[in-house]
Formats: structure tokens, sequence, C-alpha cells
């Protein structure tokens, strides 16, 4: 797995990173609380954004006709977001979980 050319590495002993442009190239145990693991749903939302688990994204209800915010999380393996599988639906992420990423919302329609 990796992100911003950051490699990581879950083991027994816990998740290890490697960052091959520090001078010191060798893997190293991180403190669980330094990085957010989450796993990538393989759809991108309407911006071309990947949508990871924890996202929080803005998608049209068919129930209601309304559009909704709700977090994309997985269950019974599948990705599930508000009523319906994720699959189902065009979404626009908007933050996650974690607060370390917001996006402005301009969802179509809205």
């Amino acid at each position: 797995m990796f992100g911003d050319g950051i490699f990581f590495k879950i083991t027994n002993e816990g998740v290890l990173k490697l960052d091959p442009l520090s001078k010191d190239t060798k893997w190293i145990l991180i403190n669980k609380e330094e990085y957010e693991l989450m796993q990538y749903t393989g759809k991108k939302d309407i911006n071309g954004i990947k949508v990871y688990e924890g996202d929080i994204v803005k998608y049209y209800s068919l129930l209601d006709g309304k559009y909704r915010t709700d977090v994309v999380r997985f269950e019974n393996g599948s990705f599930i977001v508000g009523e319906c599988y994720l699959y189902d639906k065009k979404v626009e992420v908007v933050g996650n979980i974690t607060g370390a990423q917001i996006f402005n919302a301009g969802f179509g329609g809205e």
C-alpha cells in the first residue's frame, strides 16, 4: 500500500512505513495515531477523486429525492453509502471522518 510516495506494510508487529526519498531508507514501525489507513473502494467521485472507506460523500437519494451526505462504510463485503451500495451512486467526496482533508462541496443540483 502507498500514498504520497510513502510505502506502508502491515505486519504482525504493526504498520511499517518506508519513505524512499528520505536519507534513511529502512522500514520504520509507526505510531498508529500518526496515520489513518483506509481502504480504497475502487471508485472515483464525479471530480475524479478516489473514494476511500471513511470518506464523507454527497449523493442524490432516489428514496426521497434529496441530496444527502453520509460516510462510506464497509459492511458484509460491500462498500455502502446511505441506504445503497456505493457502486450504485454518483458521489462527490466532501471530506473524511479523520478530518485530514476537506473539499468544497459543489455537487450538481445544489
